[in-house]
C-alpha cells in the first residue's frame, strides 16, 4: 500500500503531508525554546545576586555559530541537487553538514569539559575562589574498624581509596586476610545485616574521593555505598589552582564598593595579589568616573557592580598571577579548609540558576542536533535506494529534514548572544 500524498500536494491545502507535519512539530518546538527563553529572561531580571555575565568563551560559541549558518547552507545545495538529479553532489554537500554537525557537538563537548573541570569555593563573607582543583579527596587516617551493610556493599570504594590487604576479625572472631575474603565468608553466612569489621594489626589509611563519600565526621566517615570507617579525620583541605576570583557578592558590598578590599580571598591569595587587585580597581573606577561625568555612566550601584567588580575579577591578573587562561601552569595553588568553604562545585547546573538553565537550554538544543544529524545521516547512507525508486520523494524527504535543521541554527542564533554577549 503506497501512502499517498507524499510527492503529490494534497488538494485542501497544496502541501505535501510531511511539510504540514514538520511545520506543526516546528510550532510546538516554537513554544519549547520559546518559554525556555522567556523564563531566562524573567530569572534574570529577577535575580537577587548579581547575575553572571561574559562566563562564556566567545570564540567557541562564534565558531559553533559559523559552523552552524555554513551547515545551512549545505543541506539546501544538498536538496537542490537532489531536485536537479545530480546525487553525486547531492551527497557531497549532505555529507559537509553531517561533518559540520560533529564538528558543532565537538565543540560543545570541549566548552562543557571545560566547566565540569572548573571550579568555585565561596567562603563566608561571600567571596568566590575559582580555578581548578587538583585534589578533591579527604585523608582519613588511623582507621580501627569498617561497618559494613552486607546488602550493598561495594569493594570499589574502599579498594581506589587505600589498601585494604590487611588483617580483619570477624563478628564471629575468625581472623581474615584481606576485606574481599572477609566480605566473602560474611555472605556465606546466615546475616545478612550491617557487620562490624575490627582492623587487627596497624590501623589503616584511607583517601578517598569526594564524590564517594556520602558524610563524615572527625572520628568516621561513610562511603555512598553505606559503609563506615571509624578513625580519625586526617585533612579535609580543599586545594585549589586559582584563576580567578568573584567580589561581586562580599558581604556589604552593596553599602560599600571598598568591602572586597579586605575580603577573605586575600589571606589565601597573599598582599602582592591584592595590590595588583587594588591597582586595577582603581583604574576601573577612574575610568567609570570619567564616563559618568560625560553622562556615559549610570551612577546607580546596581549598574555600577558588574562595570567594577565583573571587570575586575576577569582582568586583574596578568603575567606570574592569576593569569585569565584557566589552563595555565602558573597559577597559585591554595589550600582552603573544608570548614572556611560554605559552598563547593564545578560549574554545573548546580553551581547557581545561570548554569542550570544554561545546560538545559544548550543540552536541549545539542539533542536536537543530534536527532536532525542522525535524520540527515540516514538519507545520506541510505538514500541511493529511495532515490533510485523515486527521487522526488527523496527531495521531499531531506526538505522537511532540511526545515528542522534550520530550526535548529535559528535556535542557536538566539541562544548564542543571550548567553555568550549579553
Amino acid at each position: 500500500m503506497e501512502i499517498p500524498y507524499t510527492v503529490t500536494a494534497r488538494p485542501d491545502t497544496g502541501l505535501w503531508n510531511a511539510k504540514i507535519g514538520i511545520w506543526l512539530f516546528l510550532a510546538s518546538e516554537v513554544m519549547l525554546f520559546g518559554g525556555l527563553f522567556s523564563s531566562y529572561v524573567f530569572l534574570r531580571i529577577g535575580a537577587d545576586y548579581p547575575w553572571p555575565v561574559h562566563e562564556l568563551g566567545v570564540l567557541p560559541g562564534f565558531i559553533n555559530t559559523f559552523v552552524l549558518i555554513l551547515s545551512s547552507v549545505t543541506v539546501v545545495f544538498a536538496w537542490a541537487f537532489l531536485k536537479m538529479r545530480q546525487f553525486g553532489k547531492y551527497k557531497i554537500c549532505m555529507g559537509l553538514t553531517l561533518l559540520c554537525a560533529l564538528l558543532f557537538l565537538g565543540i560543545k563537548t570541549y566548552e562543557y569539559y571545560g566547566k565540569f573541570t572548573h571550579w568555585a569555593v565561596r567562603l563566608p563573607d561571600g567571596s568566590v575562589l575559582d580555578g581548578h582543583h587538583p585534589k578533591q579527596k579527604i585523608d582519613f587516617h588511623e582507621v580501627t574498624a569498617i561497618n559494613v551493610d552486607l546488602r550493598k556493599s561495594e569493594v570499589g570504594f574502599l579498594e581506589r581509596a587505600g589498601a585494604v590487604n590487611g588483617s580483619f576479625k570477624l563478628p564471629d572472631g575468625t581472623v581474615v586476610e584481606g576485606y574481599k575474603v572477609a566480605l566473602k565468608k560474611l555472605r556465606e553466612s546466615a546475616d545478612q545485616g550491617n557487620v562490624r569489621l575490627v582492623v587487627e594489626g596497624a590501623p589503616l589509611k584511607f583517601s578517598a574521593e569526594r564524590r564517594h563519600v556520602a558524610s563524615y565526621l572527625g572520628n568516621e566517615l561513610t562511603f555512598r555505598d553505606g559503609t563506615r570507617l571509624e578513625g580519625v579525620l586526617h585533612n579535609d583541605s580543599l586545594v585549589l589552582e586559582v584563576s580567578g576570583f568573584d567580589l561581586r557578592q562580599v558581604k556589604g558590598l552593596q553599602e560599600n564598593l571598598d568591602a572586597g578590599d579586605s575580603a577573605m580571598i586575600w589571606k589565601y591569595l597573599g598582599e602582592e595579589n591584592r595590590q595588583v587587585f587594588l591597582h586595577h580597581k582603581s583604574e576601573v573606577l577612574t575610568k567609570f568616573e570619567e564616563s559618568k561625568n560625560k553622562g556615559l555612566a549610570s551612577d546607580d550601584p546596581d549598574r555600577r557592580l558588574p562595570q567594577t567588580y565583573g571587570e575586575v575579577m576577569r582582568k586583574a591578573y596578568k603575567g606570574d598571577h592569576l593569569g585569565s587562561d584557566p589552563h595555565a601552569h602558573h597559577h597559585q595553588v591554595v589550600t582552603v579548609p573544608a570548614s572556611e568553604a560554605t559552598f563547593f562545585s564545578n560549574y554545573s547546573p548546580h553551581l547557581n540558576t545561570y548554569y542550570a538553565i544554561y545546560f538545559l537550554m544548550s543540552g536541549l538544543h545539542g539533542l536536537h542536533v543530534i536527532g536532525g544529524a542522525l535524520v540527515l545521516g540516514h538519507f545520506f547512507f541510505f538514500g541511493r535506494r529511495l532515490y533510485d525508486k523515486n527521487p522526488e520523494h527523496l527531495a521531499n524527504r531531506v526538505e522537511v529534514g532540511g526545515l528542522f535543521w534550520h530550526f535548529v541554527d535559528l535556535v542557536w542564533i538566539f541562544l548564542f548572544p543571550v548567553f555568550y554577549l549579553l
